[in-house]
Order: structure tokens, then C-alpha cells, then sequence
């Protein structure tokens, strides 16, 4: 019994050095390090980034609600 114990836990081992050495992950899978650019809405002045952003009259809003609630002070 202690030698079937002994051949589990080496062949464990064994499998998660070779897990770890030879299955790295790929390179092209992993999420861009640099960071985006963000702009404000001008009704909830949360931050969003540029390129999901909505533009309106040089103003930008989060989403299609705020672009057609916003009215300009004054």
C-alpha cells in the first residue's frame, strides 16, 4: 500500500514539473499592458474610454441616454 501511495505522489510530481515547464502560456493570448484612453461623460462624469465612447457636439457621454438627456448649462 505505501508503494502505490509513493507512485501516486511521485507521478503527481512528475506531471505538474512538466505542466509547468513545458505548457507556458501563449504570448499572443494575453491582454495588452498599455493603458487606454479615457474621456468623462459630461452628464454622470464617470470615465470611459475614448474609443467606446459617444461624441457629440465636441462633448463626450457614456452611453446613447446621456448624449440625448444632456443639455448645456445656462
Amino acid at each position: 500500500m505505501a508503494k502505490i501511495v509513493v507512485l501516486f505522489v511521485l507521478g503527481l510530481v512528475i506531471y505538474l514539473l512538466i505542466r509547468r515547464y513545458f505548457l507556458k502560456p501563449n504570448a499572443s493570448s494575453q491582454r495588452p499592458t498599455t493603458p487606454r484612453d479615457t474621456v468623462q461623460c459630461v452628464q454622470c462624469k464617470i470615465y470611459v474610454p475614448r474609443d467606446e465612447a459617444i461624441a457629440q457636439n465636441d462633448q463626450f457621454f457614456c452611453c446613447q441616454q446621456h448624449a440625448r438627456d444632456w443639455t448645456p448649462p445656462g
